[in-house]
């Protein structure tokens, strides 16, 4: 089972709506942000060989980020991810949907980037720059398939 990381809606009734038709298409939504043990329920979902979906140019709610290059530029990706892959155990595998057609895509699969429990936070930034040079190289590859939310 996949478990797909957003931010909160601001508006509840805004969340609560989006929320239930993304439940009526099979997709289950964990919001992050709120309070700092929100990722905990996804810690053991991954300890279980669950999986979690997360974007990784979206800025951390809680503010916590890894610097990194994006095109010879500073960029900072979210923390929480690289944690919870050490933490777990499970790999990160950066993985991007092209759209091809009308409902047609095409998955673009990297490599799976390892961390150990004992990850420091030097190991969580090779990780977040390898996960980043993967991206670039998609977006590279597909530059209308992305778009920089300003956050």
């Amino acid at each position: 089972e996949v478990i797909v990381v957003m931010r909160p809606e601001r508006d509840p009734a805004a969340r609560a709506l989006h929320d239930a038709a993304r439940e009526r298409g099979g997709v289950r939504v964990a919001h992050v942000g709120e309070h700092p043990l929100d990722a905990l329920p996804l810690l053991r979902h991954l300890e279980r060989g669950g999986l979690v979906a997360v974007q990784l140019d979206r800025g951390a709610p809680s503010g916590r980020t890894l610097d990194v290059a994006l095109f010879g530029r500073p960029f900072r990706v979210p923390e929480g991810p690289f944690q919870l892959a050490a933490l777990s155990g499970a790999p990160i595998v950066p993985l991007f949907a092209k759209r091809t057609g009308y409902f047609a895509y095409e998955l673009v699969v990297h490599p799976a980037i390892e961390l150990t429990k004992r990850a420091d936070r030097a190991a969580l930034e090779r990780a977040a720059q390898r996960a980043t040079d993967a991206m670039a190289s998609f977006v590279r590859g597909a530059p209308t398939q992305w778009f920089r939310f300003a956050e």
